[in-house]
C-alpha cells in the first residue's frame, strides 16, 4: 500500500510538472498583452518551484547535521551534494573472489548475490562438540525469569521500543517508516498489540517481514572488491521494534548470565570499565614487579561468523526457554 502510495505521488507530480510547462508554451504565443503574460508566467513559474520544494525536501533527509540548518528549505547546494552522494554509492563495477571484473549491471548484481550467498550461508557445527563447550557450568538465569521473558507484550513495551526508534531511517522492503508508527500510534495501538503478540507468542511471522534489502555503501573512493563495501540490511520496521522489545528483555537477565568481566552490552558498565581495569592489572604487576602479558584480540567479521544454531544452544545453556 505504501509503495503503491509513493508511485501515484510521483506520477502525479509527474503529470502536474507537465502541465505546468505545457501552460508556460501555451501562454506564450497568445495574443494578448504583456502585463497579463508575464502574470500568468510568474504563477506558473511559482507553482514549478513549489512543486519542486516539495518533492526536494526528501533531500534533507540525506544531508549531514553539520550542512544543514533548522528550518532550513533545500538549495541548489543540498541536491547537487544528493547527486554526488548518489553517484558516489552507484557500483560501476566489482572484482569477485576469481579476480574477474564485472561492469554490467546484470552482473555485478550477479556477483554480489553469490558473494552473501556464500557470506551468510547457514554454519554448520559440530554439536557433539558444542556441547562439551558449553559443559562448563555456564550460569544461569534466576528461576521463574521465563515466566517474564515470555510473558505477552504490553502496549507499553511497543512505544517505548518505537520510541527508541531515530526518525528519518530508511525503511525495509514494505516501505513503512518508523514516522508512521510514531504519528498514527492512538489509531493503531490495538491492532499492534494484537499483531506483535501474535508475531512473538504464536511465531506467526510472514516471510516478507523476514526479509531484508542489502545496499552496500562504498567504505573509500573507487572501491574495487566486496571488501570496500559495507553492506547494511534494511529491515522492515515492525520487525526492528519486535526485536528491541525482546533485546530489552534479554538486557533484564544479562547480568545472572555473563561473567563480570563482561562488559558489552551490560547494563551499566560500558568500554571504560575494561579499560580500567587493564591499567589496574598493569599498574599491579608493575608494584609487585611480575610478568604480565596482555592480549588483545580482534576477530574480523565476526557476527557473520558465528552459527545461530550455536548460539540458541548457548542460550538453552544459561537456562533460557527454548520459546524465548
Amino acid at each position: 500500500m505504501f509503495i503503491r502510495e509513493g508511485t501515484e505521488r510521483k506520477l502525479d507530480r509527474n503529470r502536474m510538472e507537465n502541465f505546468y510547462y505545457a501552460a508556460i508554451y501555451d501562454i506564450i504565443p497568445e495574443p494578448v498583452s504583456y502585463t497579463h503574460k508575464i502574470a500568468t508566467l510568474k504563477k506558473l513559474r511559482a507553482k514549478i518551484i513549489r512543486l519542486n520544494g516539495t518533492f526536494h525536501q526528501k533531500t534533507m533527509l540525506d544531508t549531514e547535521e553539520y550542512d544543514k540548518t533548522l528550518g532550513e528549505t533545500p538549495s541548489l547546494h543540498h541536491i547537487i551534494k544528493s547527486r554526488k552522494r548518489q553517484t558516489s554509492r552507484t557500483i560501476k563495477r566489482i572484482r569477485d573472489e576469481h579476480d574477474r571484473i564485472h561492469s554490467t549491471s546484470t552482473g555485478i548484481i550477479q556477483a554480489f548475490k553469490m558473494h552473501y550467498n556464500d557470506k551468510f550461508k547457514s554454519i554448520q557445527i559440530d554439536v557433539t562438540k558444542a556441547q562439551q563447550i558449553l559443559n562448563c557450568e555456564l550460569r544461569t538465569i534466576p528461576v521463574g525469569s521465563n515466566e517474564a521473558l515470555e510473558a505477552p507484550i504490553t502496549l507499553s513495551e511497543i512505544r517505548s521500543a518505537i520510541d527508541k526508534g531515530k526518525s528519518h531511517k530508511a525503511p525495509g522492503k514494505d516501505g513503512i517508516g518508523l514516522e508512521f508508527y510514531k504519528s498514527e500510534w492512538e489509531t493503531i495501538k490495538t491492532d499492534l498489540l494484537q499483531i506483535f503478540n501474535s508475531m512473538y507468542i504464536d511465531g506467526t511471522i510472514l516471510e516478507n517481514q523476514l526479509k531484508g534489502i542489502i545496499v552496500c555503501i562504498p567504505k573509500h573512493v573507487n572501491p574495487v572488491t566486496f571488501a570496500d563495501y559495507r553492506p547494511l540490511t534494511l529491515m522492515n520496521t515492525d520487525y526492528k521494534i519486535l526485536t528491541r522489545i525482546i533485546v530489552a528483555r534479554l538486557r533484564q537477565v544479562l547480568a545472572d548470565m555473563i561473567h563480570p568481566h563482561q562488559y558489552c552490552g551490560i547494563p551499566g558498565k560500558t568500554v571504560f570499565d575494561a579499560v580500567a581495569d587493564v591499567r589496574d592489572a598493569i599498574a599491579q604487576a608493575e608494584i609487585l614487579q611480575k610478568p604480565l602479558c596482555i592480549l588483545s584480540i580482534d576477530f574480523s567479521a565476526a557476527f557473520d561468523k558465528i552459527s545461530h544454531e550455536y548460539l540458541y544452544m548457548v542460550l538453552e545453556a544459561h537456562g533460557i526457554s527454548a520459546s524465548f
